[in-house]
C-alpha cells in the first residue's frame, strides 16, 4: 500500500489558515459575538477545548476581526506561574495598553490610577474588600473605556484555567453586573483543568444567558481531511485521525512526523510545548511522570512507585497534581491511569534519562512478572533494559521469543525489532548447541517478519544467513530451518535451490528423528507441488506410513492432502475423494495450534477440493489456512491460499469476494506472488474480469480476448494448466470459441494428457461449447466428458453436453430438459453461473420451440441468477439474447429471422450479398474473428452449413427483411 504524498506536495495552506478552514462553524460561532454586540450591552464568550484543540488560533482571528472592525482590543495569557497572583492576568493586558499609550487614543485617564491600585494589590497582601473594590474599579474602568467613541472594547484572555481568583472574581462581578457598553470578553480554557469557583461562576454566567460556549469537539473525519488536505478516502488520513483523536494539534504533529525525513523529532513544536507546559513540575512529580512513560499505555499508582522508586504518598500527592494538569487521566479500568494522549507519553519518555530510563524498565519487568503480565507487555521492557554486555537471561529470551510469535501475524515490524533485540542478547552468550538453536530460532522468526516488508532479495539473504547458522545447531532445529528455507525459497521461485537442499538434507535419514524426517520428505514433496509439478507417489507412501507407525497426526495430513491430490490429477476417481475425506477429518479434528507449523497442509487440501469442486469444504479449509499462516506471519504461503480461495468464489459465482481477493494480492504480495502462482493470479484476475466488466459495444468484444492470450503462460507445469483452464472458461464466456478451444487443447491434445483428470469433464465440456457456438457438430467432445466423468461432481457435464447434442441435431425439447438438469445440478454445486448459462441455453431452445412464455420465465431467472453473482457480462449478454429472441412470439413457419438478435439480422443481410467475411467486418466495424462467431450462430439457428445455403435460404425468406 503506497502512502500519502509527502506535506511538501500536498499542503497548500499554513497551519494557522487549515485550522481556521477545519473550524469554520466555532470560528463562525465567536466572530458572531462581535455582530450580536448592542451599542448598550456586553457579553461573555467562553471557548471551550482540550489542548491543542485550536483556542489560541480562533482568539488570535478574533482579535484580528475586532482590530479591523474598529474595536479596541487587550489580550492576555493567564499562567500557572502568576496564579496566586491577585489581578496578574489584567494587569498584563492593562499594561501593554498602557505603555502602548492607548489613553491619548480615547482610553480614559483612570487607566493609570486602576493600574497603581491593581499593582499594590498584586504586591502587598489585601484583605477581601480591598479586592472588591479593586474588582469595581476594574469593571468601571473596561465601562468607560468601552463606551469611549462608541467603537467597543474587546479583551482577551487565553488560558483563563490558570486565572487568579481575583480575575475570576471580575467576571463574576460582570456576569452579576453586566456593564452597559459595547464589550466582549472571550476566555479560552480547558474544561478538566478549571477549578470548582471557576466551574460555578462561569457555569451561572451560561444560566443567566451572559455567557456564550463555543465548544471545539473533536473533528470530524471531513474535517481532519481539510485540516490535512488530503481526501477522506485516503487510508494513512483514516488511521491519523484515529490515532489523534480528533484533535487538531495531534493530527497535525502525527502528520509532521509521518513525512519528516528523520521520524520523530525531540524538538519539534509539540514537545517544545509541552516542555513549556511541564517546566514548573516538582521533582517528585517529574520522576512519576517519567515512570509513567516507561510504563507505557496503562499503570496503576502501585506500578508507579516501584518503578519511580517512590512510597505511594508521594505517589499520589503527584499524580494528583498531574492530573490537574491534565497530562495524566484516570482510567475507566479501577485505579489505572493513562496520559492524555500517546504523543504525551513519548515526549515524556525521549526526555527521560537513558541511563535511569534502562533500570526503570528493568524494575517494570520484575514487577510485572509477579504480576502474570502477558508477554507481549514484557517484551517492550525486556528490549530496552537488556544489556548484551551482561549475561542473556533466560527467562528473558523465552519471553521475547513467546512474544515475537504472538505478534508476528498482526505487527511484523515489532516482531522483527524483538528478534533483532533478542540476536543482540545472544551476541555474546557461547557457542553451545542450546544457543545456536536460539539464533536459527530467532532469525527464522525475524525472517518470517520480514515477508510482510522486505523485498526478495533480502529474503533471500536472510535464507543464507538461517543455513549459515546450521552447522552447530541440534537436527530439531536444523529440520525446522531446512522447511521453512524450502518453502519460503519456493514461493521466491528459486525452484532448484529449494530441491537440492532438501535432497541433500534426505540422502540420509539415519540421524533423524521420525518426526523430522517425516516432515523433511513431506516438504519435499510440497515444495514440488508449490512449484508446479507432481511428487514422486512412493515417497509419499513411504511418509504416509512413517506418520502413521509413530502416531504423527499432522504429518499423516499433509501426506494425505498430497497424496489425494496426486490420485485427483492422475485418476479423478472416488479413492481421491475418499483420500481428502481422511485428510479433512484429521485436519479439522486438530486445533489450529497444532496446524500453525504446517498451515500448507490446509492450503493443498482445500486447492485439491476446489478442484473436485467440492467448493464448501474448499473455501473452509483455505479460510482456515489463510487465518492459521496469518497467525504464524506466513504470508510466503498466502499466494497459494489465495489463489485457492479466489479460484473457489469464482466457480460459486461470488465475484465481489473473489475481485477483493485478487486487489489484496496486487497490494500486499508483490515479493512473494511469483513463477507460476503469478501467472494463475492473472488467469483469475482475467476470468473474473471477464465476467463482471460489461462490454460496452460489439468491437469491444476483441478485447477480453487479448487480454486472456496475454495472460497465458505456455507451460506443462501443473499451476499453468490450472490458469490455462481459468483462461479458456473466459475465453467462452467472452464469445471466442477458438481461443477457448485452443487453450484447452493445449494441454495434452486430444487425450488432455496434461490436464488434471478431475478436470476434463469441465474441459470436455468446455470444447464442446465452442464447437457448438462455431456451428461445428459438438458430438465427439459430449462423448469424452461423459467417459471422463467419475465423480457425482462432474455429472452437470454430461448432462450439459446431452443438451448441445440434442440441440444441434434440432431436439429441442430434449435439450431444454438435458439444460435445466445441468442447471439443478451445477445449482447443487453452489456453481451460479454455470447454472446461469445452462437456463439460458433452455430459454434459447424454448423459443425455438415458440414456448414463449416459458422462454421469458427462463430468461428472467437466468438474469437473476448473473445479477446476483455479480456476472455483469453474463447478465447483459442473457438480456441482449433475451431481447432479441423474444422480439416476436413465433409459431410454426414463422420468419425464421425472428430467432436473430439485431446485430445477427446485419451480417447475414451482408453475407447473402455475397461479401467475405473482411469485407463485412470493415463495414460493420468489427474483427474478423467477431464476424465468424456471429456467423456461425447464424448458420445454427436457420440450419444451414456454409455460406451458399444462407444465402439460399435468405433468399427463400426475404432477403431485404435480414437487413431490417
Amino acid at each position: 500500500m503506497t502512502d500519502s504524498p509527502s506535506a511538501a506536495s500536498c499542503r497548500t495552506a499554513t497551519p494557522s489558515e487549515a485550522i481556521r478552514s477545519a473550524r469554520s462553524a466555532e470560528n463562525a460561532r465567536l466572530l458572531g459575538t462581535l455582530d450580536t454586540l448592542v451599542p448598550h450591552g456586553g457579553r461573555i464568550a467562553q471557548l471551550i477545548g482540550e489542548a491543542g484543540s485550536g483556542k489560541s488560533r480562533l482568539l488570535t482571528d478574533l482579535a484580528r476581526e475586532a482590530d479591523r472592525r474598529g474595536f479596541r482590543v487587550l489580550r492576555a495569557h493567564c499562567a500557572e506561574p502568576t496564579r496566586q497572583v491577585q489581578f496578574a492576568t489584567l494587569l498584563s493586558a492593562l499594561t501593554s495598553a498602557a505603555e502602548a499609550d492607548v489613553p491619548n487614543d480615547g482610553a480614559p485617564p483612570a487607566i493609570c490610577t486602576v493600574l497603581r491600585e491593581l499593582t499594590g494589590i498584586a504586591t502587598e497582601r489585601t484583605d477581601p474588600a480591598g479586592v472588591e473594590h479593586a474588582v469595581l474599579a476594574v469593571r468601571a474602568l473596561l465601562q468607560e473605556w468601552a463606551e469611549g467613541d462608541g467603537a467597543g472594547l474587546v479583551l482577551i484572555l487565553d488560558d483563563f484555567h490558570w486565572a487568579d481568583e481575583a480575575s475570576v472574581a471580575l467576571i463574576e462581578c460582570l456576569i452579576q453586573r453586566p456593564v452597559t457598553a459595547p464589550l466582549v470578553v472571550a476566555l479560552g480554557l480547558r474544561p478538566r483543568q478549571l477549578s470548582a469557583r471557576q466551574v460555578g461562576v462561569l457555569g451561572e454566567g451560561v444560566k443567566l444567558g451572559r455567557v456564550d460556549v463555543t465548544e471545539l469537539g473533536p473533528l470530524t473525519l471531513a474535517q481532519s481531511a481539510e485540516l490535512l488536505e488530503l481526501p477522506e478516502t485516503d487510508p494513512v488520513l483514516r488511521r491519523l485521525h484515529e490515532q489523534a483523536e480528533g484533535n487538531p494539534l495531534y493530527l497535525q504533529t502525527l502528520w509532521d512526523r509521518r513525512t519528516a525525513d528523520g521520524g520523530r523529532d525531540r524538538g519539534d513544536a509539540f514537545t517544545q510545548r509541552l516542555l513549556s507546559e511541564t517546566a514548573l513540575l516538582s521533582p517528585h512529580e517529574s520522576q512519576v511522570a517519567a515512570a509513567a512513560s516507561v510504563l507505557g499505555e496503562r499503570f496503576d499508582p502501585d506500578a508507579l512507585a516501584t518503578v519511580a522508586q517512590l512510597d505511594l504518598e508521594q505517589v499520589g500527592v503527584a499524580v494528583d497534581a498531574l492530573c490537574g494538569r491534565d497530562l495524566l487521566r484516570p482510567s475507566y479500568r479501577g485505579f489505572e491511569l493513562a496520559f492524555r494522549h500517546p504523543l504525551v507519553q513519548q515526549a515524556f519518555y525521549d526526555q527521560t534519562d537513558y541511563r535511569w530510563r534502562a533500570q526503570a524498565h528493568r524494575r517494570a519487568v520484575q514487577l510485572l512478572r509477579e504480576r502474570w503480565t502477558p508477554s507481549t507487555e514484557l517484551a517492550w521492557h525486556i528490549e530496552h533494559s537488556a544489556d548484551p554486555a551482561e549475561p542473556a537471561d533466560e527467562e528473558d529470551i523465552q519471553v521475547l521469543m513467546r512474544a515475537a510469535a504472538d505478534v508476528v501475524g498482526y505487527d511484523p515490524s515489532t516482531a522483527d525489532r524483538w528478534m533483532r533485540s533478542l540476536l543482540g542478547l545472544l551476541q555474546n552468550a557461547g557457542d553451545g548447541q542450546a544457543v545456536a538453536d536460539l539464533r536459527v530460532r530467532a532469525t527464522i522468526m525475524r525472517t518470517t517478519a520480514l515477508t510482510a516488508s522486505a523485498g526478495a532479495p533480502e529474503l533471500s539473504r536472510q535464507v543464507r544467513l538461517i543455513l549459515g547458522l546450521l552447522p552447530g545447531a541440534s537436527a530439531r532445529a536444523r529440520a525446522e530451518a531446512i522447511v521453512f528455507c524450502c518453502l519460503l525459497e519456493a514461493a521466491l521461485t528459486r525452484h532448484v535451490e529449494a530441491r537440492t537442499l532438501l535432497y541433500q538434507e534426505l540422502s540420509d535419514l539415519r540421524g533423524l528423528d521420525p518426526a523430522d524426517a517425516g516432515r523433511l520428505m513431506i516438504t519435499r514433496a510440497t515444495v514440488e507441488v508449490l512449484t508446479g509439478r507432481l511428487p514422486d507417489r512412493a515417497g509419499l507412501a513411504e511418509a504416509l506410513e512413517l506418520a502413521r507407525r509413530h502416531g504423527l497426526t499432522a504429518l499423516q495430513a499433509g501426506a494425505l492432502a498430497l497424496t489425494g491430490l496426486c490420485e485427483l490429477w492422475f485418476e479423478g476417481s472416488a479413492a481421491a475423494v475418499a483420500t481428502l475425506g481422511e485428510c479433512a477429518e484429521l485436519l479439522d479434528g486438530l486445533a489450529d495450534a497444532d496446524v500453525a507449523a504446517h498451515p500448507e497442509f490446509l492450503a493443498l487440501l482445500g486447492w485439491s477440493e476446489a478442484l473436485a469442486l467440492r467448493l464448501p469444504a474448499a473455501e473452509r479449509h483455505l479460510t482456515r489456512a489463510f487465518f492459521v499462516a496469518r497467525q504464524a506471519g506466513n504470508r510466503h504461503l498466502f499466494p497459494v491460499v489465495l489463489n485457492g480461495l479466489c479460484f473457489t468464489f469464482l466457480h460459486a459465482g461470488r465475484l465481489a469476494e473473489a475481485r477483493r481477493i485478487l486487489g489484496y494480492i496486487d497490494r500486499m504480495l508483490v515479493d512473494v506472488n511469483r513463477g507460476t502462482q503469478r501467472a494463475v493470479t492473472r488467469a483469475l484476475r482475467v476470468h473474473g474480469a471477464v465476467l463482471a466488466e460489461p462490454a460496452q459495444h460489439e468491437t469491444d468484444q476483441a478485447n477480453p480476448s487479448a487480454r486472456i492470450a496475454d495472460a497465458f503462460v505456455p507451460l506443462d507445469l501443473g499451476w499453468a494448466q490450472i490458469a490455462a483452464l481459468c483462461l479458456s472458461q473466459a475465453a467462452l464466456i467472452a464469445g471466442d470459441a477458438e481461443l477457448c478451444a485452443a487453450l484447452v487443447s493445449g494441454g495434452g491434445g486430444p487425450d488432455l494428457a496434461n490436464i488434471p483428470a478431475v478436470r476434463r469433464p469441465a474441459a470436455y465440456a468446455e470444447l464442446a461449447s465452442a464447437e457448438a457456438a462455431a456451428g461445428r457438430p459438438p458430438g465427439r467432445w459430449a462423448r469424452r466428458a461423459a467417459e471422463a466423468a467419475t465423480l457425482p461432481e462432474h455429472r452437470p457435464y454430461p448432462l450439459m453436453c446431452g443438451g448441445l447434442v440434442a440441440r444441434e441435431r434440432g431436439d429441442h425439447a430434449a435439450a431444454i430438459e438435458c439444460f435445466l438438469e445441468a442447471a439443478a445440478a451445477f445449482g447443487a454445486l453452489g456453481m451460479g453461473v454455470c447454472r446461469a448459462f445452462m437456463v439460458e441455453s433452455a430459454a434459447d431452445c424454448a423459443v425455438r420451440l415458440g414456448r414463449t412464455r416459458q422462454a421469458e420465465t427462463l430468461f428472467g431467472e437466468a438474469k437473476q441468477l448473473a445479477r446476483f453473482c455479480g456476472a455483469e457480462r453474463v447478465y447483459r449478454r442473457i438480456d441482449a439474447a433475451a431481447e432479441g429472441l423474444l422480439r416476436t412470439e413465433p409459431e410454426a413457419g414463422d420468419d425464421l429471422l425472428a430467432a436473430l438478435t439485431e446485430r445477427e439480422r446485419q451480417i447475414a443481410a451482408i453475407a447473402g450479398r455475397g461479401k467475405r467475411t473482411r469485407e463485412i467486418a470493415s463495414q460493420l466495424r468489427l474483427s474478423p474473428r467477431t464476424v465468424d462467431v456471429h456467423l456461425s450462430r447464424i448458420y445454427r439457428k436457420l440450419n444451414v452449413n456454409s455460406r451458399a445455403a444462407l444465402v439460399a435460404r435468405l433468399g427463400t425468406i426475404g432477403g431485404d427483411s435480414a437487413g431490417q
